[in-house]
């Protein structure tokens, strides 16, 4: 009796030492999933978002199990019964979730920007008060935001493509996009606009969508590049990641990829917002503004806890570097070109709100900015000469916009966020037609 007592005793103490050892292991997995992987692996480019998706799902199920661990310890439980309990409560309804996003991501609307919400909101001034203000997004059969079916246009009729991020996509109502206010007050009913315009698309996904659409047989092609951050910088490579070319690619009929991808995204959020100055999201609260409205990349970058980290003059002339010394950058515009060899092809380039006026410096130094003066045009610089060299058509909007901004007490770009406004958009479009650009027929 006594030797069985005994032998039950070294059963559990053998038993929690293996739980204490699951416990302890599972710790360690949250802790190293949990590091940000694209901040310490910037270099590793479009691998940077399946490796933090990984990291994101790795910490999830580590997390869970070191719960179960630590329940188990308390109420005595063997590692078998943790084992249970795991597949039970957690792997088995996981798998269900992911099953029940495939059959979803399998007849749901091809093309779907996940990344574009259906509802999004940005600050703007109101009488010098900052006030928040929300938009409806609307999308056709093929998850871009336009009212059109995209489909090959009639004789007669012309068709321009406008390939871009969100400053083309629209961080404004669907009647005050680019294209809907050309459509409405400078094109006649015979021009089609098809909106290609993606929030966090990149270089590579302009190169895709135009191969995947040259087939329509455009007329005129206006392909825009932002400034702050289509052509990326090396230091500042993981401050503001684009958008993962490899998960794309991976996305067609893969449910299971996006669900991950999302999981990744929440984990960069929370690693971004981390990195942002204290002092700022105090600011941001007494300003009455929900920082999760706002882009936690663009935060984590101009507001970042340590100044020298964030943005400067320096951090224009490096992205003017990186272009002129990066001969895949180069190609990828050079791809863009000669896809629609045969139309009327431009780049327009959209600055960056912090080059057109001290007013923008001066607004957000109220929530600690890290710089003092208006930034250079470096980058603008370096891409025209490449477009000389080259001999394509590219329009550099600078000028223009501190013209305009300099004249008109209204902003033309968004304070906190710096995307255009209304009057921004508006005026962009005024500018491409007076420039003439939308015009040929063939």
């Amino acid at each position: 009796m006594l030797s069985v007592r005994a032998s039950d005793r070294t059963s559990r103490t053998g038993s929690s030492a293996t739980v204490y050892l699951c416990l302890v292991c599972s710790l360690i997995l949250v802790v190293v999933s949990a590091l940000p992987f694209t901040n310490l692996f910037p270099e590793l480019g479009d691998l940077g978002g399946p490796l933090l998706a990984v990291a994101a799902f790795v910490c999830f199920l580590s997390w869970c199990f070191f719960v179960f661990c630590g329940v188990a310890l308390v109420f005595r439980r063997s590692l078998g019964w943790v084992i249970r309990g795991f597949a039970l409560v957690i792997l088995l309804p996981f798998a269900g979730t992911v099953s029940a996003y495939e059959v979803y991501a399998r007849v749901g609307t091809p093309g779907q920007d996940e990344d574009a919400q259906d509802r999004f909101a940005m600050h703007d001034f109101d009488g010098g008060r900052l006030r928040t203000q929300w938009f409806d997004v609307t999308r056709n059969a093929e998850g871009w935001r336009s009212s059109l079916d995209y489909r090959p246009v009639g004789s007669g009729e012309i068709l321009t493509f406008l390939i871009g991020d969100s400053f083309v996509f629209g961080a404004v109502g669907q009647d005050d996009m680019i294209d809907s206010v050309l459509r409405k007050t400078h094109l006649s009913e015979t021009h089609a606009l098809y909106n290609f315009g993606r929030p966090g698309a990149g270089l590579d996904d302009y190169l895709r969508v135009a191969r995947h659409y040259r087939p329509l047989d455009p007329h005129n092609v206006l392909v825009f590049l932002y400034i702050g951050n289509d052509i990326p910088s090396r230091r500042h490579a993981g401050r503001w990641p684009k958008s993962c070319s490899l998960c794309d690619t991976l996305r067609d009929g893969a449910g299971r990829v996006a669900l991950i991808r999302r999981l990744g995204r929440q984990l960069n959020k929370m690693s971004l917002m981390s990195k942002v100055h204290p002092e700022t999201l105090a600011a941001l609260a007494r300003a009455g503004i929900n920082a999760s409205h706002l882009n936690p990349s663009y935060l984590a970058w101009i507001f970042p806890k340590s100044p020298a980290a964030g943005l400067s003059e320096d951090f224009i002339a490096e992205m003017a570097a990186e272009f002129e010394g990066s001969r895949p950058l180069q190609d990828t515009l050079q791809s863009l070109a000669d896809t629609f060899l045969g139309t009327n092809f431009c780049f327009v380039l959209i600055p960056f709100h912090f080059q057109v006026s001290q007013r923008y410096v001066d607004i957000e130094s109220a929530f600690h900015l890290p710089i003092a003066a208006p930034l250079g045009r470096q980058v603008q610089d370096a891409l025209l000469a490449w477009a000389e060299r080259h001999r394509h058509c590219m329009i550099d909007l600078l000028p223009a916009i501190q013209e305009e901004q300099a004249r008109t007490p209204e902003l033309l770009f968004y304070p906190l966020d710096g995307h255009l406004r209304p009057a921004g958009n508006a005026f962009v479009a005024r500018r491409l037609h007076e420039l003439r650009v939308l015009e040929s027929r063939r």
